[in-house]
């Protein structure tokens, strides 16, 4: 094999393991946890109903079943601070029942905020 073929072959395999590995690190999610929980659910519903709503949610809509892809949804337009996160998802979900942005999981109408948050939640959480 030739000196440049070598180098050539062995740049490429190191850069096609490189990448993926790369993506995966860049692009994992940093996210505020005040997303995780949803405030006003959890005033009414333990932990394992939350996370079994998120389940349900997420059978319902394969396309939300991603960590990154419910933090991009319920990050849209929200500032870092912590205490701004939480009253703009509060927000979020009184215009979501304005709006009629809402579902039926069993039985319960709900904001999609708040089930998206309830779906995060059961993806978060140790099993």
């Amino acid at each position: 094999m030739e000196r440049k073929k070598f180098i050539f072959m062995t740049t490429a395999a190191a850069a096609i393991l490189a990448i993926p590995v790369w993506y995966y690190n860049s692009c994992s999610s940093v996210y505020d946890q005040s997303l995780t929980k949803p405030q006003l659910l959890s005033n009414i519903w333990d932990t394992e109903t939350i996370a079994e709503i998120g389940e349900i949610y997420k059978k319902q809509h394969s396309s939300e079943n991603s960590p990154s892809k419910l933090i991009k949804l319920l990050s849209e337009s929200i500032s870092s601070e912590k205490g701004e996160i939480v009253a703009f998802i509060n927000q979020r979900i009184k215009e979501d029942y304005k709006t009629g942005r809402i579902v039926t999981i069993d039985g319960w109408i709900l904001s999609v905020t708040e089930v998206r948050q309830c779906a995060l939640y059961s993806l978060t959480q140790p099993k």
